[in-house]
């Protein structure tokens, strides 16, 4: 298999992963309804978004 064809293959594969990965997020949790109204500003508090 020529290089080119071992990179696409590790690129679908590696977008097939983060597909699955994607699906398995909790978009129902409390955590997830906060994360959709503000983010971590890495200093205690939250940025409204």
């Amino acid at each position: 298999m020529s290089t080119v064809a071992q990179n696409q293959t590790s690129s679908v594969g590696s977008l097939v992963e983060l597909i699955k990965v994607l699906q398995e997020i909790d978009t129902s949790g409390p955590k997830a309804e906060i994360n959709e109204q503000s983010i971590d500003d890495n200093n205690g508090g939250r940025i409204i978004l």
